[in-house]
């Protein structure tokens, strides 16, 4: 019984980035205002693999998709060699994207459902990462 319990959550742990992940490829993540004139704003939304938010100083999107990606390979890594210190590395990675996209969104900029639904799939991976035993 606990062996297939871990193996449900095993599954379960890549769920969560590969969720992150499709939202974050999605153009409606990322957000830049623009202001071509007075009293005037437009606002353009982008993934947050594209470089365009980064090329206008607004670096967490991009930042925040390079360590889902990064949460990813590890918790597959930490899932087929059961291994404690990659779990650790996948942890920190998921810990530490979940910050940058939780600044992202409670800072007060400007900030769409998909990036709430980014890091709530990040903060639930993080937990999952702290419950799971790989090793």
């Amino acid at each position: 019984m606990e062996q297939k319990r871990s193996k449900i959550l095993i599954f379960v742990l890549f769920i969560f980035p590969t969720i992150a992940l499709i939202l974050e490829a999605l153009p409606y993540g990322a957000i830049l205002v623009f202001a071509p004139g007075p009293g005037k704003s437009v606002v353009k939304t982008f993934s947050y693999f594209d470089f365009t938010p980064f090329g206008y100083a607004n670096f967490a999107p991009l930042i925040t998709a390079i360590l889902t990606l990064t949460t990813f390979v590890f918790s597959a890594v930490a899932a087929i060699r059961r291994n404690a210190k990659i779990k650790l590395i996948a942890f920190i990675s998921s810990a530490a994207a979940t910050a940058l996209s939780l600044v992202t969104v409670v800072s007060g900029a400007v900030s769409t459902v998909i990036g709430v639904f980014v890091t709530i799939c990040l903060a639930a991976e993080s937990a999952l990462i702290l419950f799971i035993k790989v090793g």
